[in-house]
Protein backbone atom coordinates (compact mmCIF):
# COMPACT_ATOMS: atom_id res chain seq x y z
CA UNK A 1 0.00 0.00 0.00
CA UNK A 2 1.13 3.51 -0.85
CA UNK A 3 -0.55 5.60 2.63
CA UNK A 4 0.75 5.82 5.26
CA UNK A 5 -1.22 4.59 8.80
CA UNK A 6 -1.92 8.08 10.05
CA UNK A 7 -0.48 10.90 11.65
CA UNK A 8 1.91 10.49 14.26
CA UNK A 9 0.67 10.21 17.90
CA UNK A 10 2.77 12.74 20.45
CA UNK A 11 4.88 10.56 21.87
CA UNK A 12 7.43 10.04 18.79
CA UNK A 13 6.59 13.62 17.28
CA UNK A 14 10.27 14.68 15.64
CA UNK A 15 10.96 11.09 15.10
CA UNK A 16 10.79 12.23 11.63
CA UNK A 17 12.45 15.31 9.69
CA UNK A 18 10.33 16.67 6.99
CA UNK A 19 13.47 15.93 4.73
CA UNK A 20 12.44 12.12 5.81
CA UNK A 21 8.68 12.71 5.33
CA UNK A 22 9.32 14.09 1.47
CA UNK A 23 11.57 11.31 0.42
CA UNK A 24 9.10 8.83 2.08
CA UNK A 25 6.08 10.49 0.37
CA UNK A 26 8.48 10.59 -3.14
CA UNK A 27 9.27 6.94 -2.69
CA UNK A 28 5.79 6.17 -2.26
CA UNK A 29 4.80 8.33 -5.39
CA UNK A 30 6.75 6.70 -7.21
CA UNK A 31 5.99 3.44 -6.29
CA UNK A 32 2.01 4.43 -6.96
CA UNK A 33 2.66 5.67 -10.64
CA UNK A 34 4.39 1.81 -11.34
CA UNK A 35 1.56 -0.09 -9.82
CA UNK A 36 -1.85 1.99 -8.45
CA UNK A 37 -4.59 2.17 -10.05
CA UNK A 38 -5.26 5.59 -9.34
CA UNK A 39 -1.35 6.61 -8.78
CA UNK A 40 -2.44 10.29 -8.75
CA UNK A 41 -4.84 9.61 -5.96
CA UNK A 42 -3.25 7.67 -3.90
CA UNK A 43 -0.01 9.44 -4.11
CA UNK A 44 -1.90 13.00 -2.74
CA UNK A 45 -2.76 10.95 0.13
CA UNK A 46 0.85 10.23 1.24
CA UNK A 47 1.60 13.85 0.57
CA UNK A 48 -1.20 14.82 2.51
CA UNK A 49 -0.28 12.55 5.62
CA UNK A 50 3.62 13.56 4.96
CA UNK A 51 3.07 17.47 4.75
CA UNK A 52 0.00 17.47 7.64
CA UNK A 53 3.32 15.70 10.01
CA UNK A 54 5.48 18.98 9.15
CA UNK A 55 2.78 21.09 9.39
CA UNK A 56 2.21 19.81 13.55
CA UNK A 57 5.59 19.38 14.01
CA UNK A 58 6.74 22.65 12.86
CA UNK A 59 7.53 25.40 15.46
CA UNK A 60 6.87 28.64 13.34
CA UNK A 61 3.37 29.44 13.11
CA UNK A 62 4.42 30.96 9.34
CA UNK A 63 5.90 27.01 8.04
CA UNK A 64 2.60 25.63 10.05
CA UNK A 65 0.24 27.36 7.84
CA UNK A 66 2.22 26.74 4.77
CA UNK A 67 2.33 23.35 5.29
CA UNK A 68 -1.31 22.95 6.11
CA UNK A 69 -1.95 24.59 2.94
CA UNK A 70 -0.08 22.43 0.58
CA UNK A 71 -1.31 19.44 2.57
CA UNK A 72 -5.22 20.61 1.41
CA UNK A 73 -4.02 20.59 -1.75
CA UNK A 74 -2.85 17.72 -2.06
CA UNK A 75 -5.91 16.07 -0.40
CA UNK A 76 -8.14 17.84 -2.89
CA UNK A 77 -6.04 16.82 -5.95
CA UNK A 78 -6.79 13.35 -4.37
CA UNK A 79 -10.33 13.36 -3.97
CA UNK A 80 -10.39 14.47 -7.31
CA UNK A 81 -8.55 11.99 -8.63
CA UNK A 82 -10.36 9.11 -6.63
CA UNK A 83 -14.01 10.81 -7.91
CA UNK A 84 -12.55 10.80 -11.63
CA UNK A 85 -11.66 7.75 -11.66
CA UNK A 86 -15.01 6.33 -10.04
CA UNK A 87 -17.01 8.34 -13.58
CA UNK A 88 -14.59 6.31 -16.04
CA UNK A 89 -13.32 3.19 -14.03
CA UNK A 90 -16.96 1.14 -14.02
CA UNK A 91 -18.04 2.12 -17.98
CA UNK A 92 -17.97 -1.12 -20.08
CA UNK A 93 -14.82 -1.55 -21.77
CA UNK A 94 -14.00 -3.09 -25.24
CA UNK A 95 -11.51 -5.58 -25.86
CA UNK A 96 -10.06 -6.07 -29.11
CA UNK A 97 -8.70 -9.58 -29.45
CA UNK A 98 -6.38 -11.01 -32.04
CA UNK A 99 -5.93 -14.46 -32.99
CA UNK A 100 -1.74 -13.61 -32.55
CA UNK A 101 0.73 -10.59 -32.20
CA UNK A 102 1.21 -8.87 -35.25
CA UNK A 103 2.93 -5.42 -34.07
CA UNK A 104 7.24 -5.37 -34.39
CA UNK A 105 9.31 -3.41 -33.45
CA UNK A 106 10.47 -0.76 -36.13
CA UNK A 107 13.69 2.04 -35.39
CA UNK A 108 11.90 4.39 -38.26
CA UNK A 109 8.28 4.06 -37.15
CA UNK A 110 8.50 2.85 -33.78
CA UNK A 111 6.66 0.04 -34.40
CA UNK A 112 5.44 -1.46 -37.71
CA UNK A 113 3.15 -4.51 -38.49
CA UNK A 114 4.55 -7.64 -39.37
CA UNK A 115 5.30 -9.45 -42.42
CA UNK A 116 2.91 -12.14 -43.92
CA UNK A 117 0.16 -12.43 -41.59
CA UNK A 118 -3.41 -13.04 -41.64
CA UNK A 119 -4.92 -12.04 -38.31
CA UNK A 120 -8.66 -12.74 -36.87
CA UNK A 121 -9.60 -9.58 -35.13
CA UNK A 122 -12.61 -9.21 -32.76
CA UNK A 123 -14.33 -6.74 -30.91
CA UNK A 124 -15.86 -8.15 -27.53
CA UNK A 125 -18.06 -5.86 -24.58
CA UNK A 126 -19.26 -7.48 -21.70
CA UNK A 127 -18.56 -11.37 -23.39
CA UNK A 128 -20.77 -10.11 -26.33
CA UNK A 129 -18.88 -10.20 -29.74
CA UNK A 130 -19.17 -6.62 -32.08
CA UNK A 131 -17.38 -7.69 -34.83
CA UNK A 132 -15.05 -10.39 -36.83
CA UNK A 133 -13.18 -9.29 -39.19
CA UNK A 134 -9.83 -10.73 -40.78
CA UNK A 135 -6.81 -8.64 -41.71
CA UNK A 136 -4.18 -9.61 -44.39
CA UNK A 137 -0.51 -8.27 -44.21
CA UNK A 138 1.44 -8.92 -46.96
CA UNK A 139 5.35 -9.14 -47.83
CA UNK A 140 5.93 -5.49 -46.50
CA UNK A 141 3.84 -5.37 -43.77
CA UNK A 142 0.60 -3.84 -45.48
CA UNK A 143 -2.27 -4.41 -45.47
CA UNK A 144 -3.63 -6.34 -48.76
CA UNK A 145 -5.13 -3.99 -51.32
CA UNK A 146 -5.67 -4.63 -55.32
CA UNK A 147 -2.99 -5.09 -57.35
CA UNK A 148 -4.61 -2.45 -59.57
CA UNK A 149 -3.44 -1.93 -63.15
CA UNK A 150 0.35 -3.15 -64.65
CA UNK A 151 1.44 0.71 -64.80
CA UNK A 152 3.48 1.91 -62.20
CA UNK A 153 0.98 4.56 -60.90
CA UNK A 154 -0.12 4.50 -57.48
CA UNK A 155 -2.25 6.18 -54.72
CA UNK A 156 -0.97 6.28 -51.44
CA UNK A 157 -2.64 6.73 -48.02
CA UNK A 158 -0.90 7.33 -44.64
CA UNK A 159 -3.04 7.58 -41.44
CA UNK A 160 -3.93 5.33 -38.37
CA UNK A 161 -6.43 2.76 -37.68
CA UNK A 162 -9.25 4.53 -39.81
CA UNK A 163 -6.72 4.21 -42.83
CA UNK A 164 -5.74 0.64 -41.85
CA UNK A 165 -9.59 -0.68 -41.29
CA UNK A 166 -9.95 -1.53 -37.72
CA UNK A 167 -13.15 -4.04 -37.40
CA UNK A 168 -13.83 -4.29 -41.19
CA UNK A 169 -12.43 -6.78 -43.74
CA UNK A 170 -9.74 -6.44 -46.23
CA UNK A 171 -11.91 -5.68 -49.03
CA UNK A 172 -14.10 -3.35 -47.08
CA UNK A 173 -10.91 -0.68 -46.27
CA UNK A 174 -10.89 2.49 -47.95
CA UNK A 175 -7.50 2.20 -49.59
CA UNK A 176 -8.80 -1.53 -50.91
CA UNK A 177 -11.76 0.39 -53.03
CA UNK A 178 -9.89 3.26 -53.85
CA UNK A 179 -7.63 0.47 -55.65
CA UNK A 180 -10.41 -1.91 -56.75
CA UNK A 181 -12.97 1.16 -58.32
CA UNK A 182 -9.78 3.60 -59.58
CA UNK A 183 -8.24 0.53 -61.38
CA UNK A 184 -5.10 1.92 -59.81
CA UNK A 185 -2.08 0.25 -57.25
CA UNK A 186 -3.14 1.22 -54.07
CA UNK A 187 -0.84 1.03 -50.87
CA UNK A 188 -1.81 1.75 -47.29
CA UNK A 189 0.97 2.84 -45.32
CA UNK A 190 -1.42 2.89 -42.04
CA UNK A 191 -1.24 1.57 -38.91
CA UNK A 192 -3.41 1.38 -35.76
CA UNK A 193 -2.30 4.39 -32.95
CA UNK A 194 -0.03 5.84 -35.95
CA UNK A 195 -0.19 9.56 -36.25
CA UNK A 196 1.53 12.46 -38.85
CA UNK A 197 5.42 11.88 -37.73
CA UNK A 198 5.19 8.39 -38.86
CA UNK A 199 3.95 9.46 -42.17
CA UNK A 200 6.79 12.20 -42.31
CA UNK A 201 9.10 9.65 -40.66
CA UNK A 202 8.23 7.16 -43.32
CA UNK A 203 8.57 9.91 -46.36
CA UNK A 204 12.15 11.00 -45.20
CA UNK A 205 13.00 7.28 -45.24
CA UNK A 206 11.77 6.75 -48.91
CA UNK A 207 14.91 8.30 -50.57
CA UNK A 208 15.92 5.01 -52.08
CA UNK A 209 12.13 4.02 -52.39
CA UNK A 210 12.65 1.52 -49.81
CA UNK A 211 8.99 1.84 -49.11
CA UNK A 212 6.96 3.70 -51.63
CA UNK A 213 8.11 1.79 -54.49
CA UNK A 214 5.61 2.95 -57.09
CA UNK A 215 4.84 6.62 -58.91
CA UNK A 216 2.06 8.21 -56.79
CA UNK A 217 -0.87 10.26 -58.77
CA UNK A 218 -2.43 11.22 -55.22
CA UNK A 219 -0.77 10.93 -51.42
CA UNK A 220 -4.00 10.80 -48.51
CA UNK A 221 -3.59 11.22 -45.19
CA UNK A 222 -6.59 10.78 -42.70
CA UNK A 223 -5.96 12.45 -39.84
CA UNK A 224 -8.41 12.69 -36.52
CA UNK A 225 -8.29 14.89 -33.68
CA UNK A 226 -6.13 12.87 -31.11
CA UNK A 227 -3.20 13.09 -33.87
CA UNK A 228 -1.34 16.12 -32.45
CA UNK A 229 -1.23 14.89 -28.92
CA UNK A 230 0.34 11.57 -30.72
CA UNK A 231 2.50 13.78 -32.15
CA UNK A 232 3.50 15.37 -29.49
CA UNK A 233 4.64 12.02 -27.59
CA UNK A 234 1.41 11.33 -25.40
CA UNK A 235 0.96 7.97 -26.20
CA UNK A 236 1.93 5.32 -24.35
CA UNK A 237 1.79 2.46 -27.15
CA UNK A 238 4.26 4.96 -29.04
CA UNK A 239 7.53 5.74 -26.75
CA UNK A 240 9.77 4.62 -29.65
CA UNK A 241 7.60 6.79 -32.08
CA UNK A 242 9.53 9.26 -34.21
CA UNK A 243 10.30 12.65 -32.64
CA UNK A 244 10.15 16.25 -34.28
CA UNK A 245 10.51 19.49 -32.43
CA UNK A 246 9.76 23.21 -33.78
CA UNK A 247 12.90 25.23 -33.20
CA UNK A 248 14.03 28.63 -34.47
CA UNK A 249 15.27 27.42 -38.20
CA UNK A 250 11.80 25.24 -38.28
CA UNK A 251 10.91 21.53 -37.60
CA UNK A 252 13.43 19.12 -36.71
CA UNK A 253 14.34 15.32 -35.93
CA UNK A 254 14.62 14.78 -33.16
CA UNK A 255 15.66 10.75 -32.41
CA UNK A 256 12.50 8.73 -30.73
CA UNK A 257 10.25 10.23 -27.81
CA UNK A 258 11.96 7.48 -25.39
CA UNK A 259 15.56 9.17 -26.00
CA UNK A 260 14.47 12.60 -23.71
CA UNK A 261 13.24 12.32 -20.28
CA UNK A 262 10.17 14.71 -21.45
CA UNK A 263 8.58 11.52 -23.07
CA UNK A 264 8.72 9.67 -19.23
CA UNK A 265 6.98 12.70 -17.75
CA UNK A 266 4.43 13.21 -20.37
CA UNK A 267 3.53 9.61 -19.95
CA UNK A 268 3.25 9.69 -16.17
CA UNK A 269 0.91 12.87 -16.41
CA UNK A 270 -1.76 11.09 -18.87
CA UNK A 271 -1.83 8.49 -15.94
CA UNK A 272 -3.69 11.55 -14.13
CA UNK A 273 -7.02 11.49 -14.32
CA UNK A 274 -7.65 15.20 -13.76
CA UNK A 275 -4.68 15.21 -16.61
CA UNK A 276 -5.95 13.43 -19.17
CA UNK A 277 -9.94 14.58 -18.91
CA UNK A 278 -9.12 18.64 -18.13
CA UNK A 279 -5.89 20.01 -17.78
CA UNK A 280 -4.86 18.40 -21.01
CA UNK A 281 -7.17 20.42 -23.15
CA UNK A 282 -6.56 23.87 -21.29
CA UNK A 283 -6.06 26.39 -24.54
CA UNK A 284 -1.86 26.65 -24.27
CA UNK A 285 -1.46 23.20 -24.47
CA UNK A 286 -4.07 22.71 -27.38
CA UNK A 287 -2.49 25.33 -29.45
CA UNK A 288 1.46 24.23 -28.93
CA UNK A 289 0.32 20.34 -30.08
CA UNK A 290 -1.70 21.88 -33.36
CA UNK A 291 0.70 23.69 -34.04
CA UNK A 292 3.53 21.00 -34.21
CA UNK A 293 0.94 18.82 -35.65
CA UNK A 294 0.05 21.52 -38.85
CA UNK A 295 3.76 21.52 -39.14
CA UNK A 296 4.69 18.19 -39.55
CA UNK A 297 1.72 18.14 -41.97
CA UNK A 298 3.52 20.53 -43.82
CA UNK A 299 6.87 19.04 -43.79
CA UNK A 300 5.03 15.66 -45.47
CA UNK A 301 3.61 17.46 -48.16
CA UNK A 302 6.92 18.77 -48.90
CA UNK A 303 8.53 15.41 -48.74
CA UNK A 304 6.28 14.30 -51.72
CA UNK A 305 6.24 17.00 -53.69
CA UNK A 306 10.09 16.77 -53.73
CA UNK A 307 10.14 12.83 -54.15
CA UNK A 308 6.62 12.94 -56.18
CA UNK A 309 6.45 16.39 -58.28
CA UNK A 310 3.16 15.02 -60.32
CA UNK A 311 1.34 13.60 -57.05
CA UNK A 312 -1.56 15.65 -55.42
CA UNK A 313 -1.05 15.51 -51.60
CA UNK A 314 -4.62 15.74 -49.25
CA UNK A 315 -5.56 15.46 -46.12
CA UNK A 316 -8.74 14.25 -45.17
CA UNK A 317 -10.04 15.47 -41.53
CA UNK A 318 -12.54 13.82 -39.28
CA UNK A 319 -13.34 17.00 -37.74
CA UNK A 320 -16.04 17.28 -34.79
CA UNK A 321 -17.29 19.76 -32.48
CA UNK A 322 -14.08 20.06 -30.34
CA UNK A 323 -11.94 22.83 -29.86
CA UNK A 324 -9.11 20.11 -30.38
CA UNK A 325 -10.40 19.30 -33.85
CA UNK A 326 -11.23 22.83 -34.44
CA UNK A 327 -7.51 23.82 -33.65
CA UNK A 328 -5.66 21.04 -35.71
CA UNK A 329 -8.45 21.96 -38.72
CA UNK A 330 -7.03 25.38 -38.61
CA UNK A 331 -3.68 25.08 -38.40
CA UNK A 332 -3.95 23.20 -41.91
CA UNK A 333 -6.13 25.69 -43.39
CA UNK A 334 -3.81 28.15 -42.29
CA UNK A 335 -0.80 26.56 -44.41
CA UNK A 336 -2.92 26.18 -47.60
CA UNK A 337 -3.02 22.20 -46.89
CA UNK A 338 -5.48 20.89 -49.24
CA UNK A 339 -7.84 19.41 -46.85
CA UNK A 340 -11.49 17.68 -47.01
CA UNK A 341 -13.42 17.46 -44.01
CA UNK A 342 -14.92 14.34 -43.36
CA UNK A 343 -18.18 16.31 -42.86
CA UNK A 344 -18.32 17.41 -46.44
CA UNK A 345 -18.00 13.90 -47.24
CA UNK A 346 -20.38 11.60 -44.94
CA UNK A 347 -24.06 12.96 -44.86
CA UNK A 348 -24.80 14.19 -41.63
CA UNK A 349 -21.56 13.79 -39.94
CA UNK A 350 -20.61 14.76 -36.80
CA UNK A 351 -24.33 15.26 -36.01
CA UNK A 352 -25.15 11.76 -36.79
CA UNK A 353 -22.01 10.17 -36.43
CA UNK A 354 -22.66 6.86 -34.62
CA UNK A 355 -24.10 5.64 -38.54
CA UNK A 356 -20.74 5.69 -39.51
CA UNK A 357 -19.41 3.96 -36.38
CA UNK A 358 -18.86 0.10 -35.24
CA UNK A 359 -20.55 0.69 -32.03
CA UNK A 360 -20.64 2.93 -28.69
CA UNK A 361 -17.68 0.95 -27.52
CA UNK A 362 -15.93 1.21 -30.82
CA UNK A 363 -15.40 4.63 -32.74
CA UNK A 364 -14.18 3.63 -36.04
CA UNK A 365 -15.39 4.09 -38.88
CA UNK A 366 -17.73 0.92 -40.30
CA UNK A 367 -17.86 -0.32 -44.19
CA UNK A 368 -20.43 2.36 -45.32
CA UNK A 369 -18.10 5.13 -44.14
CA UNK A 370 -14.96 3.72 -45.40
CA UNK A 371 -17.20 3.07 -49.00
CA UNK A 372 -18.15 6.53 -49.12
CA UNK A 373 -14.79 8.09 -48.37
CA UNK A 374 -13.40 6.15 -50.92
CA UNK A 375 -15.63 7.21 -53.32
CA UNK A 376 -15.01 10.86 -52.45
CA UNK A 377 -11.45 9.92 -53.01
CA UNK A 378 -12.15 8.75 -56.66
CA UNK A 379 -14.01 11.53 -57.16
CA UNK A 380 -12.77 14.68 -56.10
CA UNK A 381 -8.96 13.71 -56.11
CA UNK A 382 -8.25 11.34 -58.53
CA UNK A 383 -10.51 12.76 -61.40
Amino acid sequence: MCVFSGLPSRDVTHSLTPAACIFLATACSLVCLKFAAVPYGVSAAAWFVALAYIAMTSVSPWAKRLFLTAATIAVSIGALEVLLWAVYAFRPVATWRYSESFIVRDDVLGYAPAKNKRILAQLIVRDRHLYDATYTLDQDGHRVTPSGSPSTSCVVFFGDSYTFGEGVDDSQTMPWIVGAESGLSAVNLGFSGYGPHQMLAALEANRNHRIIRCQPRAVVYQAIGEHPSRASGYAPWDRHGPQYVATAHGLASNGHFDDHVQELVAIQLTKSYLFEHYLFYASPLVVQRSRLFSDIVDASRRQVNEQFPNAAFIVIFWNDPSGVSAGAAHGLHERRINVRLVSEILPGYPENASVYEHSPYDRHPNAAAHRLIAKDVIRNVLQ
